[in-house]
């Protein structure tokens, strides 16, 4: 029998809405895995060097630019974020 890749058991499975949120909620907060845990120095320059000179689409970007359209940001926000941002600065993760 050739190889076969992937798992063709669950394609097309349908879950109820109920089931769907009961399997959200079993892996929610500290029941996730990956929960409380963060990336080592090593894995954040691999993830840097992964995504360097990745450029977006013409599609992509028309995409965001529609999606944001007519989402105004209030004064009072602008300001928080202002104050947020002061004196960091933008640099990768390490």
């Amino acid at each position: 029998m050739p190889f076969k890749k992937g798992n063709k058991i669950n394609v097309k499975r349908i879950f109820s809405e109920e089931h769907r949120k009961n399997m959200s909620l079993a892996k929610t907060g500290d029941k996730n895995p990956l929960f409380g845990t963060h990336p080592s120095l090593e894995t954040r320059k691999k993830i840097i060097l992964a995504q360097t000179g990745k450029k977006h689409t013409e599609e992509w970007k028309n995409n965001i630019g529609n999606a944001l359209k007519g989402h105004k940001v209030s004064i009072d926000t602008r300001d928080k974020i202002s104050r947020a941002k002061t004196g960091k600065k933008l640099a990768p993760f390490f």
